[in-house]
């Protein structure tokens, strides 16, 4: 059986559903990686502060502004750091603390 991949937009966000994946930690897109869209806008993994941020958009940082962003997380890290690296082990962790548990 072939695994499906599919984009659901959902009001200016973007929903991922995965189906058929067979192995753990499996992205859609590399991080820091530029996209072929005008702008040249980076995928990069946000830190933890930025996701409080109202205006976060999948295009604010661009490979003109994509320096700022690597310097910055030097110091403090992108959310993803303090997450478990197998990919197993990161839905567990998002599971617990939506629970309130810490692991």
């Amino acid at each position: 059986m072939e695994g499906t991949r599919s984009i659901t937009p959902l009001r200016g966000r973007v929903g991922m559903r995965w189906t058929g994946m067979r192995g753990c930690a499996q992205t859609a897109v590399a991080p820091y990686a530029v996209r072929a869209r005008p702008g040249a806008p980076v995928t990069a993994p946000p830190a933890w502060s930025d996701l409080d941020d109202p205006d976060l958009t999948a295009r604010r940082w661009t490979l003109a502004t994509v320096d700022g962003l690597l310097k910055g997380q030097a110091r403090a890290g992108p959310a993803s750091a303090s997450l478990p690296r197998d990919g197993r082990g990161v839905l567990t962790a998002l599971i617990r603390d939506e629970a309130g548990q810490t692991p």
